[in-house]
């Protein structure tokens, strides 16, 4: 999701809107502490909104910009020929201005679409490689990785992440655990502590405890009856399971009325041992307790890792931080509908109304262009503010009075503060909360600082010199169409004014005694374009490839002085991206941090809420389950990292290329992963014809379902007779879906279902459903043995195919 989050109010709501929450002493102290940060870097974060103003003006079309100390704003010609003059009659033309050859952006969505082009595949290895636990739990966030990145449409924000960098050089992203009845419901099992009476019974004679009971109430037993609460509807029959001790394991059961006070049984351990039976009347203690007891269920919505990605003009950082964990503070500004605000702070909706204060110069920065130097005038402008625990230090140590003050706010906010402000001082909530848990910065590893030079920032200058040269270029070829002076008495004007232009045409005019007629006409001759011209206009174009490198191998641009083979194009666009390599290990470095925390955010939630995460992928040309539970969870990860990050990201077009390359080889062991059934569906995908009918391919979707159909039932026990080592008859297990002898390919369909068998699926099925997994398994061994029958007669040979040998390794 790329659009801002929906704002979701972190505290409970307050029960009365008469006091305003600023109004409390250490809301106060709050409000001081972020004006006085706020203040103390305003002159720098100034001069880098400026910059970052008109980096993402020239991305808008807007080039010919003038600063304006009085709006504190860039102005366009239209907005400076009034701003200037108050009168609209200066000779301004903003069409001088409106021509454009915007490079600026071309080259921004170059190198852009180069490192868009697939996302980093994240990695969680575990921390002990012994330990089963820590295994299980690596492979769970590997997968939740997978699934936070589908739910986020990672292509987008990786996109995004590279427009911000290029235009304002700094990337934040903001993770957050947001719930909604969009991304599904679960039923949640709604329980209470109720009382109830535990009755236990015992023999009188030995005092042996002979099991227990569970009654509905805990009154006390009718003195008439012996009977208690609602149990005198049950049934007068019920099993006691004697209790209390390794001998009692193998007594019998004590069968008799469940709610007479004084019960007759067999005492298995003072009675009956001499063969003879003798019933004595058993004796209780009834006792209370508390007990869970299901009272009903109750929808409740799921919940997803949502990022979102800001850039410094919504984000405000300290301009002399070098990593986060320097800052004392993050504030994350954005403007909404004052009515959206009022729904969610409803207690003080009262006291929110959309503010229309020009003076406030960073909402003026955040406008798009289209208001043209006005801003909305139905929005409150939001600060959500984080505060680090020592950042509340800067109220002041000095006299005991802010000491104290500041310990009211270190032990109210123990991991530091999330308040957010709405306007100027309204605060609507204020509750604890770590920022490095939601916030994850860009580190430029060429910048000293966190607040790095735009990666598109090289490229201005020779922007201007590109529009400039455009211009003058333009201006030349039209004035290059000469002037002619005439003697206005040698034609009549009015009358040639009437006339229709014709070839051919005869006009009158009069010749001036004594001279010859040309003497009457006066032509100036127009400019010429310099020949150096298009030579620096070749040049302008090389400096802005170099600048920012954005080379023609990046974007399929023709090579000068090449021969243009394909072997020279593909070093050509290696060499190229080597230029990008810098950025794109930040952006990969970045991008880990980002999936690490989300991933780890949403374990800890499925942990607590016991929940299950499910999802389908595609598996060839059909789709999966994939399972994540929380029990797998437990174990502990190392670093996360990404699959090969040094790398950079492959095209489309360079794995077709591969592909063909690899097959146009006509190795032996090539051709067989080619035609693997696993790898045909994309083979037919990247050569660009999904529509080719691939042989097996039906076979293995067939044998896919058949599959999904077995792991939701258990093989059949058929009776073989043979006797067990206990002396029971033992018994075969049977598939519940059979093979078809003559329809079936048994070699493509005996090779999906090994694939499934020794997957991270099939092996999760083994050790928790092996009821399962051991029908896949026996669907897959009638295969084997069908494909057996059918084949040549061997040599002598007693091997048995790779697969099934592994696979009966695996199952044994």
């Amino acid at each position: 999701m790329l659009e801002t989050p929906e704002l979701q109010r972190k505290a409970p709501a307050q029960q009365s809107s008469e006091k305003l929450l600023k109004d409390e002493d250490w809301a106060q102290d709050l409000w001081t502490i972020v004006k006085n940060l706020e203040l103390a870097d305003k002159s720098a974060r100034d001069r880098l909104i400026r910059k970052y103003r008109k980096q993402m003006f020239y991305w808008d079309h807007l080039q010919y910009l003038w600063w304006n100390d009085t709006v504190y704003d860039w102005r366009t010609p239209d907005q400076a020929r009034t701003d200037l003059t108050g009168d609209d009659r200066v000779s301004i033309d903003p069409a001088l201005y409106a021509k454009v050859i915007n490079i600026y952006r071309a080259h921004g969505e170059i190198i852009i679409a180069a490192m868009s082009s697939s996302t980093p595949k994240i990695q969680f290895p575990p921390d002990d490689a012994d330990n089963p636990d820590d295994i299980l739990c690596a492979k769970s966030k590997t997968k939740l990785a997978e699934l936070i990145q589908r739910h986020n449409y990672a292509d987008l924000l990786m996109t995004k992440a590279l427009f911000l960098l290029y235009n304002q050089g700094l990337v934040c992203a903001y993770n957050e655990t947001m719930e909604s009845e969009e991304y599904g419901t679960i039923d949640r099992e709604i329980t209470e502590e109720v009382p109830k009476t535990r009755r236990d019974y015992f023999c009188p004679d030995c005092g042996m405890a002979l099991g227990s009971e569970q009654l509905d109430s805990n009154l006390p037993p009718d003195p008439e009856t012996g009977m208690v609460g609602d149990n005198q509807e049950e049934d007068p029959e019920e099993t006691i399971v004697p209790e209390g001790g390794e001998e009692l394991e193998s007594s019998p059961q004590i069968v008799q009325p469940a709610n007479i006070p004084i019960q007759e049984g067999i005492c298995p351990n003072c009675s009956g041992k001499s063969g003879t039976e003798v019933r004595v009347p058993l004796e209780f203690e009834d006792y209370d307790e508390l007990a869970s007891e299901t009272t009903g269920w109750e929808k409740e919505n799921k919940c997803r890792q949502i990022l979102t990605f800001w850039g410094p003009l919504n984000v405000k950082l300290p301009a002399w931080i070098r990593r986060l964990n320097d800052s004392p503070y993050l504030i994350l500004e954005t403007e909404e509908h004052y009515a959206k605000m009022q729904s969610i702070y409803e207690e003080i909706q009262e006291h929110i109304e959309p503010s229309g204060n020009p003076e406030y110069s960073d909402r003026t920065h955040r406008a798009t262009p289209a208001y043209s130097g006005d801003f909305p005038r139905d929005l409150v402008t939001v600060r959500r503010c984080w505060l680090r625990p020592w950042a509340f230090n800067t109220l002041g140590v000095k006299t005991e009075d802010n000491k104290a003050r500041v310990q009211v706010l270190k032990d109210k906010f123990p991991k530091g503060c999330y308040v957010v402000i709405i306007n100027d001082g309204i605060i609507a909530e204020a509750v604890d909360d770590k920022l490095d848990d939601h916030w994850t910065c860009t580190v430029h590893p060429l910048s000293d600082v966190l607040h790095a030079e735009p990666i598109g920032a090289p490229v201005m200058p020779v922007q201007d010199m590109t529009n400039e040269l455009g211009n003058l270029t333009l201006e030349n070829i039209e004035h290059a169409i000469p002037e002619v002076y005439i003697n206005s008495d040698t034609i009549d004007w009015d009358n040639y004014e009437k006339s229709e232009a014709r070839p051919g045409m005869n006009y009158p005019a009069t010749k001036m005694p004594g001279e010859p007629m040309g003497n009457n006409f006066h032509e100036v001759k127009g400019g010429t374009l310099s020949k150096e011209v298009e030579s620096f206009a070749d040049r302008l174009e090389k400096f802005a490839q170099f600048v920012v490198g954005s080379l023609p191998s990046v974007f399929g641009g023709q090579i000068d002085g090449g021969s243009n083979t394909a072997k020279e194009y593909e070093m050509s666009r290696t060499q190229a991206l080597q230029r990008l390599s810098t950025t794109w290990k930040m952006v990969t470095t970045f991008w880990v941090q980002v999936i690490g925390k989300a991933v780890n955010a949403h374990s800890d939630y499925l942990m607590e809420s016991g929940q299950d995460e499910r999802w389908t992928t595609q598996s060839g040309n059909t789709f999966v389950n994939v399972w994540v539970e929380h029990a797998k969870l437990t174990g502990k990860i190392g670093d996360a990292y990404a699959e090969g990050s040094e790398s950079l990201p492959v095209s489309w077009n360079e794995k077709r290329s591969a592909i063909l390359g690899l097959i146009q080889m006509q190795n032996p062991m090539i051709e067989s992963v080619m035609s693997d059934p696993q790898n045909s569906s994309l083979v037919a995908r990247l050569v660009g014809l999904p529509e080719m009918h691939i042989p097996g391919d039906q076979d293995r979707v067939k044998q896919l379902w058949e599959i999904s159909k077995l792991i939701a039932e258990e093989p059949i026990e058929i009776p073989n007779g043979v006797p067990t080592a206990m002396g029971e008859e033992g018994s075969d297990v049977m598939p519940s879906i059979q093979i078809d002898p003559l329809l079936d390919d048994h070699k493509i369909e005996g090779d999906t279902c090994a694939y499934w068998l020794k997957s991270d699926i099939g092996l999760d099925y083994k050790i928790n459903k092996p009821g399962a997994w051991l029908n896949v398994y026996s669907h897959f061994k009638m295969h084997r043995e069908a494909e057996a029958m059918l084949a040549p007669a061997p040599e002598e040979s007693g091997e048995e195919t790779s697969d099934e040998s592994e696979v009966e390794e695996i199952g044994a």
